[in-house]
């Protein structure tokens, strides 16, 4: 059972990331900001992940 949660999670992790690298891709960011926000996406996933979402969704309000 131990190992499916950690199954779940890696791969939650990663579909986060592909989502995110995809959305920083997308975005209306300067260029040195979608480079900065795809290495901290790429190097710390989950961090990365939910600090660009975070800040994406509170640009678009």
């Amino acid at each position: 059972m131990n190992i499916i949660v950690w199954q779940v999670f890696i791969l939650g992790v990663i579909v986060l990331m592909i989502y995110s690298l995809y959305r920083v891709g997308q975005s209306s960011y300067p260029t040195n900001k979608k480079i900065l926000f795809f290495f901290m996406v790429l190097f710390f996933p989950l961090f990365g992940s939910l600090a660009f979402l975070m800040m994406n969704h509170n640009k678009e309000k």
